[in-house]
């Protein structure tokens, strides 16, 4: 009872009890009986310690039957709410329609029932209907199945089957029993040579053995149309005694021919009846002559294409478009690099670096822009004959490079916009009487500064100052 009141003190049996002593003992009684749960309002709970452990209280419970402990309890048709937790591995009873939730359409029902029927009712992107299909000896009607492993069917109706048996192996299906070979197709698959592969096509030319692409030999063959050959060389040859045979004809009889002494380097080339030699090797590459003596026509070699022989330098010879031209026209230059010469979209004369030229039209070179760098101003006079320049430092006009005598023309040389600079002069620009001008000392002023390139070393000059 220590727990409810404590006694102040314990007096000697037979002693006098004063008042005090009781009222004191009789209180502490009363405030022991504050910590017991009252009887009234309490029915039906179940008394406990409280949780500070300094009285009882009355717990509110739900259900009836036995109080239940943590171990083992026992609980009939409880209502378990949400619980946070728990583990349902030996739990049973668990009802599917109603026990567990976010199945979709039709699930419900297949996990009660699971037939064929209530399957397909559950799935939606089925293709097909009927049973249920397992792998082993299924029983299939007019089934659309894609890029199935059927394995080894049993037996099978192929009748409307499309595709390639591109899979099959040897031995896989018998012949006899695939139908709608053409006629010969069959012994042809089972025995393919070339006699077999003959019989069974219908529409073939020639006979013999099958070609393939690499090294064939054909014999006598006839082709139509344009052959095309590829490679170091294309050789045709016949066998015979002459020392002059023909080797292949191109056209009919009025066309080409191309013949000659196997082995050599000389062949002949006849248009009609009328033959002329053509040289295949040597030191004037290909050429082609009148006759079969020495005079040529025209020769392409390693120097370029050049007509001699009867057409001699300057003979007229005859355009497909109508009119004459030069007879004679080479060209030379290193044969490292290619070149390209371009020529204008009309009719004209091409001027030439060793005739008097007399232009009908004005000659134009774009203006050279110089810099000057370090103080000093390089002049490359292979680019133009024309530079301008805008003063920014004081500087030097330098010794141009690349300076070639009678080259002539201005430099036209613009001040500082806002602090005119000096321009000196290398000893290469010479000018009257030896003296050097000065530029105009105005800002943004425009001097023109002319030249004329008399040697590698010289070139006279003037300045027409401040031109307005």
């Amino acid at each position: 009872m220590a727990d409810y009141f404590e006694v102040a003190s314990i007096p000697a049996t037979g002693a006098a009890l004063s008042s005090a002593v009781i009222r004191a003992e009789f209180a502490s009684i009363a405030t022991a009986f504050t910590k017991v749960a009252a009887y009234t309002g309490n029915g039906g709970k179940i008394i406990a310690i409280n949780a500070g452990e300094t009285a009882q209280e009355a717990l509110t419970t739900t259900g009836t039957g036995s109080a239940v402990r943590a171990t083992s309890p026992t609980l009939v048709t409880p209502l378990l709410g949400t619980p946070t937790s728990g583990t349902l591995t030996n739990c049973t009873g668990l009802p599917v329609s109603t026990g567990i939730s976010g199945l979709g359409s039709g699930v419900a029902t297949l996990l009660a029932t699971p037939s064929s029927a209530n399957l397909l009712a559950a799935i939606t992107d089925e293709t097909g209907s009927g049973a249920l299909v397992f792998g082993t000896a299924p029983t299939i009607s007019s089934a659309t199945l894609v890029t199935p492993a059927l394995g080894t069917p049993a037996s099978g109706v192929l009748t409307n089957c499309t595709g390639t048996a591109a899979g099959l192996t040897a031995g896989a299906v018998a012949l006899g029993g695939v139908t709608g070979f053409g006629s010969n197709v069959a012994t042809f698959l089972a025995t393919p040579t070339s006699a077999n592969l003959a019989a069974a096509v219908t529409n073939e030319t020639g006979s013999g053995a099958l070609v393939f692409g690499t090294s064939p030999t054909l014999t006598t063959p006839t082709v139509s149309g344009t052959i095309t050959a590829s490679g170091t060389g294309v050789l045709f040859s016949r066998t015979g005694t002459s020392t002059a045979y023909q080797a292949f004809e191109i056209g009919n009889t009025s066309g080409y021919f191309i013949y000659g002494v196997e082995g050599s380097s000389a062949g002949q080339i006849v248009t009609g009846s009328s033959a002329y030699d053509a040289v295949l090797a040597g030191s004037n590459g290909i050429s082609f002559s009148a006759d079969a003596g020495t005079t040529l026509h025209a020769r392409l070699s390693s120097s370029g294409l050049d007509v001699v022989g009867a057409l001699s330098a300057g003979t007229p010879i005859a355009s497909t478009s109508g009119g004459t031209g030069n007879g004679y026209t080479k060209f030379s230059g290193p044969a490292s690099t290619e070149k390209t010469f371009t020529l204008p979209n009309a009719s004209a004369t091409v001027a030439v670096l060793n005739q008097v030229q007399a232009y009908s039209k004005a000659q134009s070179g774009t203006p050279v822009a110089l810099t000057s760098s370090g103080a000093s101003i390089a002049v490359d006079l292979s680019l133009g004959n024309n530079f301008t320049h805008s003063m920014g430092e004081n500087t030097t006009l330098a010794s141009p490079s690349n300076p070639v005598a009678g080259q002539s023309g201005v430099i036209v040389v613009t001040q500082h916009p806002s602090a005119p600079k000096t321009l000196a002069y290398n000893s290469f620009w010479k000018f009257a009487g030896g003296t050097v001008p000065s530029l105009t000392a105005t800002n943004s002023a425009v001097d023109v500064f002319t030249y004329y390139v008399e040697s590698a070393t010289r070139a006279t000059c003037s300045l027409v100052a401040d031109v307005k």
